[in-house]
Parts: C-alpha cells; structure tokens; sequence
C-alpha cells in the first residue's frame, strides 16, 4: 500500500447549485456547467484541475 501525505475532506451537499467547502478551509460557490452567466466555479473545472 502507498503511504498518505495528505487527507482532507471536501463536502457538497447542494448538488450543483450550492457550494463545495472543505471542512475547516475554503468554500467555493458552484453552479451549472450550463448556467449562461456565472461568476461560480463549475463542476467541470475541478476535474480538470485534479487530472
């Protein structure tokens, strides 16, 4: 097994018109990857930035 550097916990309970947050940390206000103006981060940029 590979050892764990780093554990954190993220929660979304408002789906994708809420925000994501982690606990103890930051909060980040989410919309629709379909929202025709937003200035919230969508759901899309997070995977893109985590590959």
């Amino acid at each position: 097994m590979s050892k764990s550097y780093y554990q954190t916990k993220i929660v979304n309970k408002d789906g994708l018109k809420g925000k994501v947050y982690v606990v103890n940390g930051i909060s980040v206000p989410i919309d629709s990857p379909f929202a025709k103006k937003s200035d919230h981060a969508n759901p899309e940029q997070f995977l893109g930035m985590a590959l």
